[in-house]
């Protein structure tokens, strides 16, 4: 069997060795390193080198990295704020960052349901993610959209590139059955859907 495992399963403590080794020992030799101030910081140079030598060492590939959003900062990293060049210059540095560790696809979670089609906000965060998936393909990045909402599903169709696309997060799907993410019985459907 072939798992993977997000180091949001330790996010309450900073990502090292011990951690890299559990996940070994489990048979998990593929990982999504999860950004947050008290376990991975995506800007700390010296964290960064040592995750990505360590997990090589154990033989874990790296295959994406979650990028912080507005739950970790409010309205500095909502991408549906009109031209929010910071969000935008962190996400590029998020961006070379998993380069860095050797993954390919840069998660990020957008509440694209709250939006109205033609909103300004809708626009907003059009134009935003335009520039951030323009990095990606320079960098051979996959941007995935976190959630299967058909808000989402509406909104990554409207992009005409490979290097985008939905990622589904069964934890979502599972945890927050009242904001239907998608309803729990329609979950292979939505795998389907999605490929």
């Amino acid at each position: 069997m072939n798992l993977g495992l997000s180091t949001f399963f330790f996010v309450n403590e900073k990502l090292g060795t011990q951690h890299l080794s559990l996940v070994k020992e489990a048979g998990i030799e593929k990982i999504e390193v999860m950004h947050h101030p008290s376990h991975f910081k995506y800007d700390d140079v010296e964290q960064v080198s040592f995750v990505a030598k360590e997990a090589k060492n154990l033989g874990i590939k790296i295959v994406s990295m979650h990028a912080p959003g507005e739950w970790m900062g409010g309205e500095r990293w909502d991408l549906s704020c009109p031209s929010n060049q910071w969000a935008i210059y962190e996400a590029k540095k998020v961006i070379d960052t998993l380069e860095l560790l050797g993954g390919s696809i840069l998660v990020i979670h957008l509440k694209v349901e709250r939006l109205n089609d033609g909103e300004q906000r809708l626009v907003s965060l059009h134009h935003n993610i335009t520039e951030i998936v323009e990095y990606c393909e320079k960098k051979n990045i996959i941007l995935g959209v976190e959630n299967v909402t058909p808000e989402a599903l509406s909104f990554v169709s409207r992009f005409n590139t490979r290097n985008i696309g939905i990622v589904l997060d069964t934890h979502h799907t599972v945890s927050f059955v009242d904001h239907i993410y998608p309803p729990l019985p329609s979950l292979l459907k939505t795998i389907k859907k999605c490929g």
